[in-house]
């Protein structure tokens, strides 16, 4: 890997977002040739040996990546434990992103397995990508042809069940699906392919976050702004492009990252914060477009 991770960040303006990384691999520190032992990568199945994965650079601008050289109709792969269970409390969003290359002939499949069987399963051939969340599946608008490298994002909130995926400079999202999932495997897989070999994988990073705001440079934002600010009681969001905001749904965090209060707004678009701590606080709202946007706010005494 020599370029960077996808720039995806998930983050609450003018706050950190706390996040635990799960499972990180770039390979370039791995032995070019048959995969082998290296990483403590486990084997899917029984089609296939850890000789038919290889780290390979199949280009300059990538270097090593992992290579599925196995090439048939079997779905095949290796995987790698999450240790869910170990994460901070609070951190509650699945967060994933990776590059996945996809030759002739193939589909790339990534899962993640929880218990009882439930999944997370991204899905790209040449054509319409699915993504499936619990036993919801999902046709994406968009097309990946062939012979070609591709970005993917996604987060989960184990939660409420939302979810958002991007591909690419394509985005989509909230997904409301099954929530309670809990990760334990990550698994990177592969159907077919040319006679070259099956797909690969490169700059694989799982984590377990706080926050679900996906800021991307395609999904646009609301300009919004609060007043009063400070304020020991009440708070009123205002449209700051003159527009006409309808109506939203809301999210307030502390400046840990905590999820503090949830609601929808009122005709008056004012939110009662009269039972909230003295202290500074991030507001991120979302309107019935599905746009995001925080804004910052203090509340000054304690009623």
């Amino acid at each position: 890997m020599k370029k960077q991770f996808l720039c995806v960040t998930f983050a609450v303006l003018g706050m950190q977002t706390y996040s635990q990384t799960l499972l990180s691999d770039n390979f370039e520190s791995y032995n070019t040739g048959p995969l082998g032992s290296q990483g403590g990568w486990l084997q899917n199945g029984s089609v296939g040996t850890n000789d038919d994965f290889s780290v390979t650079n199949l280009d300059t601008a990538h270097g090593k990546s992992l290579h599925l050289t196995y090439v048939g109709e079997n779905v095949y792969g290796i995987y790698q434990p999450i240790d869910w269970n170990s994460r901070t409390g609070g951190n509650d969003i699945l967060s994933m992103e990776y590059e996945t290359y996809l030759p002739s002939y193939s589909h790339s499949l990534m899962q993640i397995l929880g218990a009882g069987g439930a999944q997370i399963l991204i899905r790209l051939w040449a054509g319409e990508p699915q993504f499936t969340v619990g036993r919801a599946s999902y046709t994406l608008n968009t097309n990946t042809p062939s012979n070609n490298w591709y970005k993917i994002a996604f987060t989960y909130n184990a939660n409420d069940g939302n979810a958002y995926i991007k591909i690419g400079n394509n985005s989509f999202g909230p997904f409301t699906n099954t929530s309670g999932i809990i990760p334990e495997r990550a698994y990177f897989l592969s159907r077919g392919g040319d006679d070259t070999g099956g797909v690969a994988f490169d700059n694989i990073l799982i984590s377990a976050k706080n926050t679900t705001t996906l800021s991307t440079a395609n999904l646009s934002k609301i300009k919004f702004g609060i007043y009063p600010n400070p304020t020991a009681d009440f708070i009123t969001v205002e449209d700051s492009s003159k527009g006409s905001m309808t109506g939203f749904t809301y999210k307030i965090f502390d400046y840990t990252g905590k999820l503090i209060l949830t609601g929808t707004s009122k005709p008056d678009h004012k939110i009662d914060i009269q039972k909230l701590s003295k202290g500074n606080y991030i507001l991120q709202i979302e309107d019935r477009a599905g746009k995001i946007s925080t804004e910052k706010f203090t509340k000054n005494s304690e009623l």
